[in-house]
């Protein structure tokens, strides 16, 4: 394949996962019955079935973050997609293949998947289960299989690095939406549900401590490796506020983790004035954050 036609390939990919997380942003905000839902997925649809027709199928592995285009396997990130990545990563999905067949319906049954809350997609059997269950088959999805030394959540004394990994990345996630929608915005609700729902299975061993030694991020005395650019985005966000280490105890609400993103998101400057992070989560009875 010519750079050119390479080019050409993955600005047409990245266009549909584009248009895939602005239905993702839609279902969440109007849900799945809502006429703008339907014009999103018509938008969708047209550069995702002239994609197949050319090249038969769109196939990508996802990390935490980042993802690869089976095409070319090189490593990408992108802000404007990473709502869609956090919702497919938080969902136990490592990969997606939209075949030839795909419709608009499989589409929409997508979305209701990336939509559903977590603990009820792992109750359903995983993700891959209940897209089969809604009768897709045009789409198909690899879920992320867990090492040896990964343990299902409240399997161990503390979260796997990987876990932890998935954590930060979520929260710098959830910060940053704050800092461009606000606080009450649905898609700062819907990623800080995704956080809890992550952070309360993690919790189930005990306090979860993140440290920030020299811009690096590490918990449970590891280096959390796997994000590098959450990692960096955190540890400058801690060093803005002074921060030297976070800590999430079991008992954590959603209300609580909420008060605590939202204070990753001011203005650091802010913070010093009214007296420091630590102030301000006592102001808020935040009492799980410390």
């Amino acid at each position: 394949m010519s750079t050119d036609a390479r080019d050409d390939r993955v600005e047409a990919a990245l266009l549909i996962l584009k248009r895939l997380t602005t239905a993702l942003n839609t279902c969440r905000l109007y849900g799945a019955g809502h006429p703008r839902l339907r014009a999103a997925l018509t938008d969708l649809a047209a550069p995702l079935t002239r994609y197949l027709g050319r090249h038969d199928a769109l196939e990508m592995e996802i990390a935490r973050g980042t993802w690869r285009f089976a095409f070319d396997g090189t490593e990408r990130t992108n802000d404007q997609i990473a709502p869609l990545l956090a919702a497919l990563h938080g969902r136990g999905v490592a990969g997606v293949r939209f075949g030839p067949e795909t419709t608009e319906a499989d589409l929409r049954e997508l979305l209701a998947l990336l939509v559903l809350p977590i603990d009820r997609v792992r109750a359903a059997g995983g993700p891959a289960a209940v897209l089969l269950g809604a009768g897709v088959e045009a789409v198909t999805l690899v879920e992320i299989r867990l090492s040896g030394d990964e343990r299902p959540a409240g399997g161990g004394p503390r979260p796997a690095p990987a876990a932890a990994a998935a954590i930060l990345r979520q929260f710098v996630a959830a910060a940053r939406n704050t800092r461009l929608y606000g606080e009450r915005h649905p898609i700062v609700g819907g990623a800080v549900d995704e956080l809890f729902a992550t952070l309360h299975a993690a919790l189930g061993g005990g306090d979860l401590r993140y440290d920030v030694r020299a811009g690096s991020v590490f918990a449970a005395n590891a280096p959390v490796e796997e994000d590098p650019l959450a990692g960096a985005a955190f540890a400058a966000d801690c060093a803005a506020r002074q921060i030297k280490s976070l800590t999430f105890a079991p008992g954590l609400t959603r209300a609580e983790l909420a008060h605590a993103v939202a204070l990753f998101a001011r203005d650091p400057e802010a913070l010093v004035v009214e007296g420091g992070f630590p102030e301000a989560l006592r102001v808020r009875q935040v009492a799980h954050v410390r």
